[in-house]
């Protein structure tokens, strides 16, 4: 007897299965459809909340003084920080993020309020918009903006600061020299006694630096290396700032740590901060 593969008790629950998965699948994207409209919701709301704040201000001061201003904005963010539960760092994020929107990018919004594009989308045309002037802003958002219904954020990200290049009036010369003004070195503390840090710098000596450390961690690669090309280069750099290697003098770092008294008194027991 010839049995058909499709018409297998196995078969039919691998067809129900994949039905499932992809019933899901198209829930997760509609339910990516709904935040990003509810974020463009967001975006309009804490826009009118900042001309209220503002309007309220007048109101209590008999004029919207540039002091009166700030102290709208200010009282602004810690009510809506009290009340979402973020940082007013965050909040101030938010609003910037909601009236460059409002105010230059109403495409971008309403391709927002769409579920066209999504939140991450969006801010990646805030945040190169933001650095032109405003009269470019239109003309940027009208090219950009086809490419963010296409392209995932990161990708999207790239294109869009290619097009801000292309966009921007000053010459290329003059925009280098200020943005190196910019220029600084942070650090992030992470988990388990690790941390991130960060350089701000010129392209082409980030890029010099790069190729120095990845040339270097190629040369230390062999069969007995069980290091990775990324803990390679992570290594060489630390290596050689410190002047642990080479032979090369280098910093002599200085390490604060901080014991509570009564963790020395050894009436408690709390991990050091440093």
């Amino acid at each position: 007897m010839k049995t058909t593969f499709g018409s297998t008790p196995g078969a039919t629950r691998l067809d129900a299965l994949a039905r499932a998965i992809s019933d899901e699948v198209a829930g997760f994207v509609r339910d990516d459809r709904e935040i990003a409209k509810l974020q463009a919701r967001q975006a309009r709301r804490l826009a009118r909340a900042v001309g209220l704040a503002e309007s309220r201000a007048e109101l209590l001061q008999g004029g919207l003084t540039p002091k009166a201003r700030e102290w709208a904005r200010r009282s602004l963010r810690a009510e809506i920080a009290c009340a979402s539960r973020r940082s007013e760092g965050a909040v101030s994020r938010l609003i910037a993020d909601a009236e460059t929107l409002v105010e230059d990018l109403p495409s971008t919004l309403t391709a927002l309020e769409a579920g066209e594009v999504s939140y991450a989308h969006a801010r990646s045309v805030v945040v190169h918009a933001g650095s032109l002037p405003v009269e470019t802003r239109g003309a940027f958002e009208h090219a950009v903006l086809p490419q963010a219904r296409e392209k995932n954020p990161a990708r999207f990200d790239d294109a869009a600061r290619r097009l801000r290049e292309v966009h921007h009036p000053e010459s290329i010369t003059r925009r280098a020299v200020l943005a190196r003004e910019e220029r600084a070195v942070w650090v992030d503390a992470e988990r388990d006694g690790m941390a991130t840090l960060h350089h701000h710098l010129s392209a082409v000596d980030a890029l010099a630096i790069h190729d120095v450390i990845d040339q270097a961690a190629r040369a230390a690669r062999s069969d007995t290396e069980s290091r990775t090309q990324a803990q390679l280069r992570s290594d060489i750099l630390a290596d050689r700032i410190l002047g642990r290697a080479d032979g090369v003098a280098g910093f002599v770092p200085s390490v604060i740590v901080t014991v509570p008294a009564v963790v020395l008194a050894g009436c408690e027991s709390a991990p050091t901060t440093p």
